[in-house]
């Protein structure tokens, strides 16, 4: 459990490039409130816990200053963001056997049930909430603005619902990715508001989603993608 109103920031070398992050086994509960967030951002962040590196303004904080969140619990944990706030991480390389991967997600869920509910992720380098899991208990009434790269939400997986949430700043506003199959939890994308990126939602074998109620507006490109076995239902 963290408290509310905690500061938890990740070191920045000199270069820029952090490559620190937070790895949850276990479940999170991370609850803070409208005046006492919790915050996760960067060493060079001096608006979150003061100049915690001693520098004064000599240094920014920018997008890619650390790793990110990931909720890597076994299926049956849960959980919980709530009042919270992510800015300025998003990219880290992992090595998995002799091989490096790039991992540009600032909040990242596998597996498990999570619940990411009115938080504020901000300056990320690519993808705002990458989730690939069939446990999702809800993202909504977040605020995601990136860094015109990427998606705000990049689902892959079922029975996800995706709503209320303001989306701007991204190529993709929202991804979603099914398996291209019914299953009993409908996956629901509603009442969202994206506008100001590239395309709107991209879907990608999501069959029989719901869309209903979403903004779309001030676009470069598409609204609506469509690919694969994605029939979604419009009301």
């Amino acid at each position: 459990t963290i408290q509310p109103g905690t500061v938890i920031k990740f070191q920045t070398p000199s270069n820029g490039y952090g490559d620190k992050c937070l790895i949850v086994l276990g479940s999170l509960k991370a609850e803070g409130t409208v005046n006492n967030p919790i915050v996760f951002t960067s060493s060079r962040d001096d608006n979150y816990g003061g100049d915690s590196n001693n520098d004064q303004a000599s240094t920014l904080p920018a997008a890619r200053n650390w790793g990110y969140v990931k909720l890597a619990s076994n299926e049956g944990s849960v959980n919980l963001l709530r009042h919270c706030i992510l800015k300025y991480g998003g990219y880290r390389y992992d090595e998995i056997g002799n091989t490096n991967y790039s991992h540009p997600y600032q909040l990242w869920i596998t597996n498990s049930s999570t619940e990411i509910d009115n938080c504020t992720l901000e300056n990320f380098y690519e993808d705002g909430i990458k989730a690939v899991t069939n446990n999702i208990t809800g993202i909504t009434n977040n605020t995601i603005k990136g860094n015109n790269r990427g998606s705000g939400i990049a689902y892959q997986g079922i029975g996800g619902k995706i709503e209320f949430n303001t989306i701007s700043e991204v190529v993709t506003g929202i991804h979603y990715q099914g398996n291209g199959v019914n299953h009993p939890q409908q996956d629901v994308l509603l009442g969202n508001k994206i506008e100001a990126c590239t395309n709107g939602i991209h879907l990608n074998n999501s069959k029989d989603i719901l869309l209903k109620n979403n903004t779309i507006k001030d676009l470069s490109a598409y609204p609506f993608v469509q690919e694969g076995f994605s029939f979604p239902v419009f009301e």
